[in-house]
């Protein structure tokens, strides 16, 4: 499951403060979008009839965020991917599939809010929509599948948190489909200014994420996944990488690095 960027962002400091592979319960204003665009390279192996197989895959995601209301939010995930198999580790021999992946039609909705100073918030949002079959064969499912789910993030001036669950609920006929769960945990850190000077701020912020993945056929994978972003008041640069410290997997393919970069635009 391509990991779930749900994008938020709010008046002041606080804003920057999203995590790059998590979600945040941070919500842009009523009427103002945010675009974001990343580039997840990924590369890993798994094992059939053929021996062992190497993968490598990018993938473009194309994720816009909408204001609906001050506390509704309104979220569209588009994946395209590349994808190169190699049959034979010796030969090289190999396939490559590109195409559109799984669309993801999300709302958020705020139940908490408290902002106890000009750039610290506690917030706590829930997470409601569907996955889309639109994909293609290589990338894709038969079915619709709803999504629940929470997000909670706590800002203290340099300091944020947030930890999220969001469960996919596999409707598909095909035997191999499974419920999903995504769950993550976040920190990042304000690296400088260590206080903001002006009305137009600019910041480094580095973070570190653990991003954790668990199906109802046990598959599961646990990510480490450092860091960094350029934050203006309209605009992010970003990039991470995530390494596997747990992997216990027998329907898909182990993934040994994921490399992202991505910019965040908001109008």
């Amino acid at each position: 499951m391509i990991v779930l960027f749900v994008l938020g962002a709010c008046a002041g400091g606080a804003s920057a403060q999203a995590p790059i592979n998590s979600n945040v319960a941070l919500q842009p204003a009523r009427g103002e979008w945010i675009v974001r665009q990343q580039l997840r390279y990924v590369q890993g192996e798994y094992s059939s009839a053929m021996g062992e197989l190497e993968i490598e895959q990018l993938t473009s995601i194309t994720t816009l965020v909408y204001g609906l209301t001050e506390k509704v939010t309104l979220i569209l995930d588009t994946p395209f991917v590349l994808s190169r198999e190699i049959d034979n580790t010796t030969t090289g021999i190999g396939s490559t599939d590109a195409g559109l992946g799984d669309m993801k039609v999300l709302m958020k909705y705020r139940i908490a809010r408290n902002d106890f100073a000009p750039t610290s918030t506690a917030r706590l949002d829930l997470i409601a929509g569907f996955e889309l079959p639109t994909g293609i064969d290589a990338f894709g499912s038969d079915s619709i599948d709803p999504i629940v789910g929470g997000v909670y993030s706590y800002i203290n001036d340099r300091h944020a948190v947030s930890v999220d669950g969001v469960w996919k609920f596999n409707t598909g006929d095909e035997a191999s489909n499974a419920d999903v769960l995504k769950y993550d945990l976040a920190y990042s850190y304000r690296l400088t200014p260590k206080t903001y000077a002006s009305q137009n701020p600019t910041a480094l912020f580095g973070g570190i994420e653990l991003n954790g993945y668990f199906e109802t056929n046990n598959d599961n994978e646990l990510f480490l996944s450092p860091g960094i972003q350029y934050v203006t008041q309209r605009w992010i640069i970003e990039a991470t990488v995530q390494v596997p410290v747990w992997q216990e997997l027998d329907s898909r393919a182990e993934r040994d690095f994921i490399v992202g970069v991505g910019v965040r635009f908001q109008f």
